[in-house]
């Protein structure tokens, strides 16, 4: 701990990255100071240390955010940083083959890339954002945890829509209850019959509970049940003897996609006139087509518009019915903007 209310995270901890990238860093800090942005650091760690999974595994951390100095949107941050990492580790390769071979510039010092304004990076304006689900899945696989937010922050205030309780209200009953949670833990195992009996620990922030799922619900619920998924469970609890804590036994198991289209009414984007392009409506479908459902499936989508003096609501026909992904829910919010794209329940 550092000042009682930072924790430094060793870079020997990052996955990916190794002891070389580790001390090439660690020692270039210390010989010229701290780094500017993305460009400079590829330029001045060693590209023979620094490999393309290593860099990658420093942007999917966090480790490089602030790199990025103009932008305090973390998800932008490291989506420049991504679009970027190529062209940083091109250049940094070419000015050491220059350097190799003696070329210099006019001035007679090594060649430098040019940074104005926002840096050197490229993509500021076309980049699109990491979604929060991407960002985080990026700091598991590199940290082994998830740092700067939890899996269930991904669905805000739907939760309120998608569970009836908090793991924390569960009561003690035979009757059906709804929770949503993160599959922190998960196992296998046999029954006396031979069938096959999953034992899952479910997480949703305000505390855990252990969920077994038996026989054929697992076998039919196999793609869903792993570990890091988040899933609505239905079941029954009772007290275990042993821990004295509730346990839940699962009699039915959804994706959030398939809550979504269950229990929301309409995919809802709000559009005033100010924000109505000319090109709204090629983009729209654009942006559906990939997640358009057959045979009534999938959930309505609506376009309320507003003007000054009215508003009207376009209802899509049965052929626009999509499935609501956490991807296109983060295309249309990154598009239109977050408070503009609405799943009503």
């Amino acid at each position: 701990a550092e000042n009682n209310s930072e924790i430094n995270y060793g870079l020997g901890a990052v996955k990916g990255l190794g002891e070389g990238p580790v001390d090439a860093i660690v020692k270039e800090r210390e010989r010229a100071g701290a780094f500017s942005d993305l460009y400079e650091f590829c330029e001045r760690v060693s590209v023979l240390k620094l490999n393309r999974r290593a860099l990658e595994a420093l942007i999917g951390s966090g480790a490089l955010d602030e790199l990025v100095a103009f932008s305090e949107d973390i998800d932008k941050s490291r989506a420049l940083l991504f679009a970027n990492q190529e062209d940083a580790m091109k250049l940094a390769e070419q000015k050491a083959r220059n350097i190799d071979s003696g070329l210099r510039d006019l001035f007679g010092e090594d060649m430098m890339l040019v940074s104005e304004g926002n840096g050197p990076y490229t993509h500021i304006d076309s980049v699109q954002s990491l979604s929060l689900k991407n960002r985080l899945t990026k700091e598991k696989e590199t940290l082994g945890f998830y740092l700067t937010a939890h899996p269930l922050d991904i669905y805000g205030q739907e939760i309120k829509f998608l569970s009836k309780s908090s793991i924390s209200h569960l009561r003690r009953d035979t009757e059906d209850q709804t929770i949503l949670g993160l599959v922190v833990a998960f196992r296998v195992t046999k029954s006396r019959r031979g069938e096959n009996i999953a034992f899952l620990t479910l997480d949703d922030k305000t505390g855990r509970i252990e969920v077994s799922v038996y026989a054929e619900l697992y076998e039919r619920n196999y793609d869903l049940l792993q570990k890091d998924a988040v899933v609505m469970i239905k079941g029954s609890t009772i007290m275990d003897d042993f821990t004295d804590n509730l346990k839940m036994r699962a009699t039915n198991i959804l994706s959030v996609e398939q809550a979504r289209v269950r229990l929301a009414k309409k995919l809802k984007l709000n559009i005033d006139q100010s924000g109505l392009e000319p090109d709204f409506s090629r983009e729209l479908a654009a942006i559906l087509t990939p997640f358009k459902e057959l045979n009534g499936d999938g959930c309505p989508v609506v376009v309320k518009y507003c003007r000054s003096e009215a508003s009207v609501e376009v209802v899509f026909g049965e052929k626009w019915r999509v499935r609501p992904s956490d991807e296109l829910m983060h295309d249309l919010r990154n598009r239109y903007g977050s408070r503009r794209v609405n799943l009503d329940y």
